[in-house]
């Protein structure tokens, strides 16, 4: 068995992008006799069929959801949308730039023209 360290982040209100808060340690088991010896098979059952369950509806979810555009096509697409003062605004301020074309307000836009 190993440990990673995994960053805890939570939705930050004011950029609504992800902000990291703390970090968690985390034991990552490499063989199934290492998480017998660790877990029980009680508690290993449970996790597995609340996990199955979940992966079982999101691919059946998959099946009735429209295409939505990747993140670097949907920055794509807002930037297309940028006025001319817009984007002399940012001119030089490419992360600047990039919190804006993920802001919700830009990407109302995109979905605006997604459902027309």
């Amino acid at each position: 068995m190993r440990t990673e360290v995994k960053a805890v982040k939570i939705t930050d209100k004011a950029s609504g992008g992800l902000k990291k808060v703390s970090e968690v340690e985390v034991p990552v088991y490499e063989t199934i006799d290492e998480l017998l010896e660790h877990e029980s098979e009680e508690h290993i059952l449970n996790m597995f069929n609340k996990q199955n369950i979940i992966r079982l509806q999101g691919n059946e979810r998959a099946k009735f959801k429209t295409t939505r555009a990747g993140k670097a096509k949907r920055r794509m697409l807002a930037f297309n949308t940028l006025t001319p003062e817009e984007i002399s605004r940012f001119a030089g301020d490419f992360e600047g730039l990039q919190a804006y074309l993920d802001s919700p307000e830009v990407q109302a836009r995109i979905a605006d023209s997604e459902s027309s």
